[in-house]
């Protein structure tokens, strides 16, 4: 069963849940419906037979509570369901999952499972938290791999550093700044204060 990590509620309203695991989607077949539910983590799917769009007619296979599998060939679609509690569509992802791609993935969850965990933590309001590309470190060490920067005077780089200006030396060549990388620093800075 997934366990909430963190929530992140954007400044835009939208709610993303960091999990430990992602849901295991097993579903129960009711006629038409299938119904995956890991405690509290919903989806559902519904049979159309006829049709061959469904996902732009990828083939893939899901499993089923009583132990087979069942081949979507473009007849099973992304649905809606009630499972008589509160729901809230939020998306999902993993640390594992969004080092890979920084995609939070579509689910439905209880929403007594998230009022339980803001009741003892307080949620982030940075979408990209967990994105290493949304570091100072990882720009910094990018614009001295690369060599960026603009050239500046030993006297001119003194005073861009007591202005908190990060100055590059790239193999012992002149200083250099870049305007961009202080943009993108500010960037930062204005996301994580979002946190405060």
């Amino acid at each position: 069963m997934p366990k909430i990590i963190d929530v992140i509620i954007t400044p835009q309203n939208q709610t993303f849940l960091l999990l430990d695991q992602m849901p295991s989607l097993v579903y129960v077949r009711n006629g038409s419906l299938l119904t995956a539910n890991d405690g509290g983590f919903y989806d559902f799917m519904k049979i159309v037979p006829g049709s061959k769009d469904a996902f732009a007619g990828r083939a893939f296979t899901i499993r089923l509570a009583d132990g087979s599998d069942f081949e979507c060939t473009g007849q099973v679609w992304s649905c809606g369901g009630s499972p008589g509690v509160q729901t809230l569509q939020v998306g999902v992802g993993t640390i594992e999952s969004l080092s890979r791609c920084y995609v939070f993935s579509s689910a439905t969850v209880d929403v007594a499972l998230i009022n339980e965990w803001l009741a003892e933590n307080k949620p982030s309001r940075r979408y990209y938290k967990y994105d290493k590309r949304e570091t100072v470190e990882y720009w910094d060490a990018l614009w001295r791999r690369e060599k960026w920067g603009d050239k500046v005077s030993p006297a001119r780089a003194r005073t861009l550093r007591k202005r908190g200006v990060t100055i590059f030396r790239h193999d012992g060549s002149s200083p250099s700044w870049s305007p961009s990388f202080e943009r993108k620093k500010a960037q930062i800075a204005a996301s994580m204060a979002l946190d405060a």
